[in-house]
């Protein structure tokens, strides 16, 4: 795989250019809308549960469900990453509380896990997330990979959303 990092002067200019276009100002009040969102959500489907028992309507709520419950994860990996509020301590403590009763995960094993993943990307024996069930396996990363593997090696950032829910297993 060949190496594809940017020299260090180039992603200090896009982090300039980024900041110049206020890319990494705190948006609060859009991470409230979106948890709140996620959360009515949730609750909605969770009551739609209780009125009808036919599958095809259900499948459709599961889905809603999923799509409601990502909005809220999506906030708990950006609190995770000291996104949201100035303190990261603020950070940390309402990223756990989300995780832990919104996303029903450990909001410290994620946080262990992701912070190695992001230090180690796709590398074996370091990053965690190279180890999700039926998706990477050494076979992948080796020297002559299968077409099959080939092809996931190349679409991984769509066979990582089919993968995720694996992911979220393993962290409970």
């Amino acid at each position: 795989m060949a190496n594809r990092l940017l020299p260090l002067e180039d992603y200090n200019a896009l982090r300039a250019q980024a900041e110049s276009q206020g890319l990494f100002e705190r948006t609060r009040f859009r991470y409230l809308c979106s948890v709140g969102a996620g959360i009515v959500g949730m609750i909605a489907s969770l009551f739609f549960v209780t009125l009808t028992d036919n599958i095809f309507v259900q499948f459709i709520n599961a889905v809603f469900f999923v799509f409601s419950s990502i909005r809220v994860g999506t906030a708990s990996h950006d609190l995770s990453h000291n996104m949201v509020f100035s303190s990261p301590s603020v950070n940390r403590n309402v990223g756990t509380v989300t995780w832990a009763l919104l996303v029903g995960m450990s909001g410290e094993k994620w946080f262990l896990n992701h912070n190695l993943h992001h230090k180690h990307v796709n590398h074996i024996g370091y990053d965690p997330d190279v180890t999700i069930p039926f998706v990477f396996s050494e076979k992948q990363f080796s020297e002559r990979p299968t077409p099959r593997f080939r092809w996931l090696f190349a679409y991984q950032h769509l066979t990582f959303w089919v993968a995720l829910p694996f992911v979220y297993i393993s962290y409970v």
